[in-house]
């Protein structure tokens, strides 16, 4: 039985007796292993709990995020940033979760009414996060975030702290992608593409996580003339999808698909799937 599975099990069977602490780190857990239904369902149980609070609410938040539930997610992130404050130990996070989401909602209206107002609510948040924490994860998103915003010198100040720093708060995996993208923000290019093949080679197949990386160069792209050579580092595999294809049954009275053609169809979609795009 695999973790998830397990966890999906004990919250059927005995879930509703876990106290307010054992469901706080499995909701947790159910979030790390990409179950955010289920750290919502067991969240909500507890909401009520007396001496919940911001721990339980941020949690849900991140969740309902995890989701793609765009409207409940922003009614839950306006109630948790109005209780979280500096001496909570979610403070950083919560905030970097704000930004996370802005920063998502400029993407999604780039170019479109509301975008820019939507990268100064990202950035401040961004900013705030890393003035009082120092940490190279909401640092490195406030230094992008500037630079998309015109602020080169407030970006490239922070980028250079984070160098300095060398990110050493962050895992390798995040270290490197967090280094290049200073870089980056630098114009300090043959950095850049070195951390991003150290990245890129440590990320193997995980193309989420080379998605995510990839999305922030697509980003600056807009504002950076970016080398060639960095662009076609994040050459991703090719996708095919197939819905619907079945052979002919044998009652069929008008052929469609018979199997007959099977050979033929494997051969021609290899072949396709192997050209050079255009």
């Amino acid at each position: 039985m695999s973790e998830l599975s397990e966890l999906r099990n004990d919250w059927s069977t005995v879930g509703k007796g876990w106290g307010l602490t054992t469901s706080v780190r499995n909701a947790s857990r159910a979030i790390s292993l990409s179950d955010p239904q289920l750290a919502i369902n067991i969240l909500q149980a507890i909401s009520e709990t007396p001496g919940s609070g911001v721990e339980i609410k941020y949690f849900l938040t991140l969740a309902h995020a995890n989701s793609g539930s765009r409207k409940e997610v922003y009614l839950h992130l306006d109630e948790l940033m109005s209780i979280v404050n500096k001496k909570d130990k979610e403070y950083v996070s919560a905030l970097c979760l704000q930004g996370r989401l802005e920063k998502d909602r400029f993407i999604r209206l780039k170019g479109e009414e509301g975008a820019a107002d939507a990268l100064r609510r990202a950035l401040k948040a961004y900013l705030e996060a890393y003035e009082f924490s120092q940490e190279s994860f909401p640092g490195i998103n406030a230094a992008t975030l500037s630079y998309l915003e015109g602020d080169i010198e407030t970006s490239q100040k922070i980028a250079s702290e984070i160098i300095e720093s060398k990110a050493q708060d962050q895992g390798e995996l995040w270290q490197l992608a967090t280094l290049a993208e200073a870089y980056l923000l630098k114009h300090e290019f043959d950095a850049a593409i070195d951390s991003y093949r150290q990245f890129i080679a440590l990320c193997g197949r995980d193309y989420g996580t080379l998605n995510s990386t990839r999305k922030s160069c697509i980003l600056l792209a807009d504002k950076i003339d970016l080398p060639q050579e960095l662009s076609e580092l994040f050459d991703g595999p090719r996708i095919c999808a197939f819905t619907g294809h079945m052979f002919d049954t044998d009652d069929r009275a008008q052929p469609r698909f018979p199997e007959s053609l099977g050979a033929s169809a494997v051969s021609y979609t290899h072949l396709r799937a192997h050209e050079t795009p255009e």
